[in-house]
């Protein structure tokens, strides 16, 4: 057997216990850098490998896209640290690879959470377009409400999951068309009506008309008339192409709030 720090041969061999990742004590921030404590010795590295798998909707497998090849620091506690940057929000597996000098290869993995930044997006959206949910009353459908955001030094938008937004709902009087579950973002028809939902997330504020109607495979193109006197008005889209409502001209009161999450 080579001894250590000494070549293996031509072609990189596993070895045991050389590498380790010390559990991180906090959740990591997605569209961040984090850094994450290794535990590699006295060793030559000569390449470090990051891979993300997730563990949320089933699994799927390590995603190769968000592969990374992070150097080893050492911090000014004296800690081997590594760069990471997760995909999204979320439980993932974190997976490391190291390649030592002597050509032996050692893996580790971890479990992480993901969560939201702490500081604000530059721009959120909802969903992938026009922020109009149009239900089918005879299917009793369900739509989701997602967000996007976009964080300064990082080029992905990050998929914002209802559990980090607040919402209100908005109603006709007497009128309560969907069920909506603020931990979800799942809206479900119940009876014909139109509804506006307040998102707030990050420092930002948009609205979306929710319409049901008997049968929307029509379309359910709406500004929400009964509910926001004039409708709901049309914001130029961003540079995403996706664009945001804001309230229409005031008028006499006609909405009945609803709160689903306190809004501060």
């Amino acid at each position: 057997m080579a001894a250590q720090n000494e070549p293996a041969g031509s072609f990189p061999s596993i070895v045991e216990g050389r590498l380790q990742i010390v559990q991180p004590e906090t959740e990591l921030q997605v569209a961040t850098p984090n850094d994450v404590v290794l535990k590699v010795g006295d060793y030559e590295v000569k390449h470090v490998g990051v891979w993300w798998r997730p563990l949320f909707n089933n699994g799927g497998g390590s995603d190769s896209s968000q592969q990374e090849e992070p150097e080893i620091t050492r911090r000014t506690d004296g800690e081997k640290v590594i760069s990471v940057h997760p995909p999204t929000l979320g439980k993932y597996e974190l997976l490391v690879n190291v390649l030592f000098g002597d050509n032996r290869i050692a893996n580790a993995s971890t479990e992480v959470n993901v969560r939201t930044p702490d500081r604000n997006p530059e721009k959120f959206v909802l969903g992938e377009g026009v922020p109009i949910f149009a239900l089918d009353l005879d299917a009793f459908s369900k739509q989701r409400v997602s967000g996007l955001a976009l964080y300064s030094g990082y080029r992905l938008p990050v998929a914002v999951d209802a559990a980090s937004m607040r919402f209100s709902l908005q109603t006709v009087p007497g009128q309560s068309p969907v069920d909506f579950d603020p931990k979800t973002g799942e809206i479900i028809a119940r009876s014909l009506g139109q509804a506006v939902l307040t998102v707030q997330f990050g420092g930002f504020e948009r609205k979306a008309c929710i319409i049901v109607l008997q049968n929307a495979r029509g379309g359910g193109y709406s500004r929400c008339p009964d509910v926001v006197p004039g409708g709901l008005k049309w914001i130029l889209p961003d540079e995403w192409g996706r664009p945001s409502w804001v309230s229409g001209p005031q008028g006499p009161p006609r909405v009945l709030p609803r709160v689903i999450k306190p809004l501060d």
